[in-house]
């Protein structure tokens, strides 16, 4: 049976050590792996459940390509979400994404510091607003954050995740979406501590949204959980090739919450490798950070 050989940096886009702490990783220094898979779309489907993440990326890859939906079009862009996405330490997503997109493009930039007052209200308003401007890709990095952390039991925690996860669904084109970090570095002036979940409650939310994201060709997930680990842990982390690890820490605003400047860059950096192979067509200079 034919089989296609796709390029895997599994540490490019998860992580692996590079210093003394936990936690440390470089998106600079990975390996690469050969993966061979099937061209029988039943058979992808089949590995797509066990699969390991970085694995699923190329999966949904061969997939969308199947499927004739492997490029990404990048000449509407829309960002919705919170306060990260709209630049709250710093850098707005849409700026960054401005500067790194080649070739003529339009920014939507509905992303909103406020979002958090009425999830449901802005995700649905924000999610309509980029439907109506025809958005070709829509990058929602942040905005299943405020679903999530609220002062609820795990229930009804996991009852406005599936609200927030119902609203995108209404979406067609790509989304690019972030799962939820673990953001107990927050401080308390900012973040209060009765709406953090726990680490098992957060444990079983990425399990329902990284569930959900699997069974949609249309959704990429970016494992924000995974790289917040680093922050978490007090480790290092490698930003640029051969220059020495920097703390976690540097690369977040003041309020130990929203990514600054140089944060954004590295989170988007490390973005950018995964979304060509998850979309396997698409031109690699289209997109460069």
């Amino acid at each position: 049976m034919p089989a296609l050989v796709l390029l895997v940096a599994s540490l490019l886009l998860f992580g692996g050590c590079s210093g003394s702490k936990q936690g440390d990783s470089s998106p600079a220094t990975s390996t690469k792996h050969e993966v061979v898979l099937p061209s029988d779309a039943a058979e992808l489907q089949t590995l797509l459940e066990t699969a390991s993440p970085e694995l699923r990326i190329a999966i949904k890859g061969k997939l969308r390509r199947l499927e004739g939906l492997a490029t990404l079009s990048f000449e509407r862009v829309a960002v919705i979400g919170a306060s990260l996405s709209a630049g709250f330490g710093g850098l707005q997503i849409s700026t960054a994404l401005d500067g790194a997109i080649a070739g003529e493009h339009q920014n939507i930039n509905l992303a909103s510091v406020f979002f958090f007052k009425s999830p449901n209200e802005n995700g649905r308003d924000q999610l309509d607003q980029a439907i109506d401007q025809d958005a070709s890709v829509i990058f929602a990095l942040d905005i299943l954050f405020w679903y999530a952390y609220i002062n609820a039991s795990l229930d009804s925690r996991m009852s406005s995740l599936e609200r927030g996860l119902r609203n995108l669904e209404r979406a067609s084109v790509p989304i690019i979406l972030g799962d939820i970090p673990d953001m107990r570095t927050g401080q308390p002036w900012m973040l209060p501590p009765e709406v953090i979940p726990p680490p098992e409650h957060l444990a079983k939310l990425n399990a329902r949204v990284h569930e959900w994201a699997r069974a949609r060709l249309n959704v990429h997930l970016v494992p924000l959980a995974a790289w917040s680990e680093a922050l978490v842990s007090g480790g290092t982390l490698v930003v640029e090739p051969g220059k020495p690890p920097v703390p976690a820490k540097s690369l977040v605003h003041i309020d130990g919450l929203h990514p600054n400047p140089k944060g954004v860059r590295y989170m988007l950096m490390r973005l950018d490798p995964s979304l060509e192979i998850a979309f396997p067509d698409t031109d690699q200079a289209a997109l460069a950070f």
